[in-house]
Order: structure tokens, then C-alpha cells, then sequence
């Protein structure tokens, strides 16, 4: 059986409870109509209401229904609209006088409540409250970060040693100030010091701090300084300039690669295999403004040997050197948050350039050559690493166009892919 759910305010819940107690005989309708501060004629009225609907006859007729006094729906729409179109920036206030000219008179409240349904007013407490970024002071003479207290003497010299300080500004600004200036600072120090009436009248009754004496403990002052500045300059140091240009030689080893012959007889299908064998070579890249990303010239040379299949008679093995001239095109993802050190790199690599195959003999030919691959680098330090490379490297063996003109102009283009794979490894050098 399905249960009613009835929605009571707080006022008629209270109102419920005093009736039940009057149908249950626990309240006299006199006592009942005080303590709800109404007539015992509404109190039986009520009773009747509930003995004939139940619960729910507490309810106010009209919850849950429009009020009479609502404007209409279109009217509404209608007024948004026209505020959409000509007072978009204008506060409920303003808008309500503006659309009372034009004959819409709706108030400023009304106004309020569909402006911020239609999320072209935000109410002031919805507002995003502006957030002001905390900047660190500015430091001044004697308000710096380093102090060295003289010898014999309770006095502190502060030496500046902040990027803001008014001692020292620009790029080239390093540790703590320059030496006339530190000077300077402890001179005006010891002078402070030796100002004070009754030490000074002492000192100078005794024969005081003569000039010499002050030199003396300026100079020492300045020589325990001096030992310090690695120290107190590592705050200073600036942010070291990047590093653009890469240089890296390398060896490896590429697999065989065999090219077609044409024409063949039906059944066969002969070719020209070019052995495996170690490759050598080196390569000078420019890294961009985004540091990640890298262009490189490449030059690789595999030494090797030449055999053919499929061809009655064998003819003999010949000596090939194969040239490769690449521009190479990488991406390096730094991996910091997947637990990995900043100095491992992987990258993604794709090239496109030529290959040119020569012999002793008249086995010669060049061709157009692409890349993919992959790899990672190793960064010992700023300036030196290693790098590990593996990388797809097809050849078109047999170029071919045509061109078909009748109407118009048809260009078709194909080949012979002949795939070689080379893994790489070598230092890499930046600077």
C-alpha cells in the first residue's frame, strides 16, 4: 500500500499536534484554542477539516501553486529579452526606471529575481571576491638577510644581499654590494658605535680607536665576508640562461633492407638485399623557445654489403656505403610526475630527408627517405647526457609519377616502400 507524503511547515506541525491532542481527549478545544492563539470556533473547524481529509487539511490551499499576482510568462520573457539587447550591463535598479519609459513596468525586486535566474545579474554575495597575491617586501639598507657582527663589539653590519635592495639593481647584481659601498657601511658602523658619549670619551681618554685601528677591523671584517659570499649568494644566484644548441655522436646498428627488380618472371620475385651491419654518424640540433621540443641535422653512414635472391645466375657480393642526411624533429615529455627523475627525458622523434646509396660500380641512386621513432635522454648534468634512439626508417626504392590530362589534370604519385629499423645510442652534448 502507498503511503501519502504530506509537507508540513514547522507552524502546521505544531497546529497538528495540539488537534491530536483534542481528539485524543488529552486537551479541552478552550485550551487547545489558546495555545494556538486562535478561537475555539477555528479549532473545531479544523477538526472537522481533518476528520474529513486527514493530515493534509492543514495544508494552505494554495501551496504549491502560482500566486494570483504573478506576472505572465511571455511578459516575463519579453523583458528579458529586451534587456539582453540593449541594457545587458545594467543593474536591476537602473534597468527597471530605463524599461518603465518603454512601457514595461515590472519592479526593481521582480526585476532582481529574474536577472539573477537568467544569470545577468550575480546577487553581492555570489560575487568572486578579488584575490590579492602576496609580494615579499622590498629590502633596505639594514633590513637585509645576512649580518656579520664585528670583532670585539656588539655591532651588526647587515649586508644586502636581496634582488629588490636599493644597493644593488639589475641582472649582473651579485653578492652582497659592492666593496667601496661595504666599506662604507662599516665605517658609518664603528663611527656609531665609537659616537656614543661615555665609550667615546673613554676610548678617548685611553688614546681610542685611532685610524689605523679602524682600517685594521675593516679589512678583517671584509676578508670573513668574503669567506662567506658562497653561502650567503646562493639566495643571489640568477636563473642560469638556457641552453639552445645540441651535439651528439653516435653509433648503432641498422637492420637489412632489400629493393625490388623489375621486370620480374611470375612466381619469383627478385631483389637486392642490403645487409645488415653497424652504422656510425653524428647530429647537431637548435632547440626552440619551448625547450622541449628539438630540430636536428643528422648524417648516418652504414658500411656494408649488398647480395641478390631469386637470380640464376648468383652475381657476386659488392661493397655499398648508404648516406643518410635527416632532419630530425623531436618532443621531449618530462615525466617528474610519474616518479621519474628530472634527468630522464623520453621523446618521440619523426625525421624526412634523403638516402643515397653508392658502390665501386655503377650501383648508385638516390632517394627520398622518412622516419618515426622513439627514445630517451639522459641528462648527467646541464651540459652533458646520453641518448638512447630507435627509429623506422623507410626509403621509396621506386619513385613513380604520372600524369593523365584530358578535362582537367590527374597527378598520381606511388612507390616501393623498403623499411629499415636503426637503434642508436650516443653522447649528447649541450651548450
Amino acid at each position: 500500500m502507498e503511503t501519502e507524503r504530506i509537507t508540513l511547515s514547522q507552524r502546521e506541525r505544531d497546529r497538528l499536534k495540539v488537534l491530536h491532542e483534542v481528539k485524543q481527549k488529552h486537551l479541552s478545544q478552550v485550551a487547545a484554542a489558546a495555545r494556538l492563539k486562535v478561537t475555539d470556533r477555528q479549532v473545531r473547524r479544523m477538526l472537522l477539516r481533518i476528520r474529513e481529509r486527514g493530515d493534509a487539511a492543514l495544508v494552505h490551499g494554495l501551496r504549491g501553486r502560482p500566486s494570483n499576482r504573478k506576472l505572465a510568462a511571455r511578459l516575463e520573457q519579453k523583458i528579458l529579452a529586451r534587456l539582453r539587447q540593449r541594457y545587458a550591463d545594467f543593474g536591476p535598479t537602473l534597468a527597471a526606471e530605463h524599461l518603465a519609459q518603454e512601457g514595461f513596468p515590472v519592479s526593481r525586486e521582480t526585476l532582481r529575481k529574474w536577472m539573477s535566474k537568467a544569470a545577468l545579474w550575480h546577487p553581492r554575495s555570489q560575487r568572486v571576491k578579488a584575490v590579492h597575491v602576496w609580494r615579499e617586501r622590498r629590502a633596505r639598507v639594514g633590513r637585509a638577510r645576512s649580518c656579520v657582527t664585528l670583532p670585539k663589539t656588539a655591532i651588526c653590519v647587515r649586508a644586502s644581499s636581496s634582488a629588490h635592495s636599493e644597493a644593488c639593481r639589475g641582472p649582473t647584481c651579485g653578492f652582497p654590494t659592492s666593496l667601496p659601498r661595504l666599506e662604507t657601511l662599516l665605517r658609518l658602523a664603528l663611527l656609531k658605535y665609537l659616537n656614543r658619549g661615555r665609550v667615546w670619551g673613554r676610548n678617548r681618554r685611553r688614546g681610542g680607536m685611532t685610524k689605523k685601528k679602524i682600517d685594521v677591523l675593516v679589512f678583517s671584517t671584509i676578508l670573513f665576508v668574503l669567506a662567506l659570499s658562497p653561502a650567503l649568494s646562493a639566495q643571489q644566484q640568477p636563473e642560469p640562461k638556457p641552453l639552445r644548441f645540441d651535439f651528439t655522436p653516435f653509433i648503432g646498428y641498422r637492420t637489412s633492407m632489400s629493393f625490388p627488380i623489375e621486370p620480374h618472371v611470375t612466381g619469383t620475385n627478385p631483389s637486392v638485399v642490403l645487409n645488415a651491419s653497424p652504422s656510425y654518424g653524428v647530429s647537431f640540433g637548435v632547440r626552440l623557445r619551448n625547450e622541449d621540443d628539438l630540430v636536428e641535422i643528422r648524417w648516418a653512414r652504414q658500411d656494408s654489403y649488398v647480395h641478390s635472391e631469386n637470380i640464376t645466375p648468383q652475381p657476386p657480393r659488392q661493397r655499398v656505403i648508404l648516406d643518410q642526411f635527416h632532419a630530425d624533429f623531436s618532443h621531449e615529455y618530462r615525466m617528474e610526475e610519474y616518479g621519474w627523475g628530472p634527468w630522464a627525458r623520453p621523446f618521440v622523434i619523426g625525421s624526412v630527408g634523403v638516402t643515397h646509396v653508392s658502390s665501386s660500380t655503377d650501383f648508385n641512386f638516390t632517394r627520398f627517405s622518412f622516419g618515426l621513432g622513439g627514445g630517451i635522454r639522459f641528462y648527467a648534468s646541464r651540459h652533458f647526457g646520453f641518448k638512447i634512439q630507435a627509429e623506422w626508417l623507410p626509403v621509396f626504392a621506386h619513385p613513380q609519377a604520372a600524369f593523365i590530362c584530358g578535362a582537367g589534370c590527374i597527378v598520381h604519385v606511388g612507390g616501393t616502400l623498403s623499411s629499415q629499423g636503426e637503434v642508436v645510442a650516443g653522447p649528447l652534448i649541450r651548450f
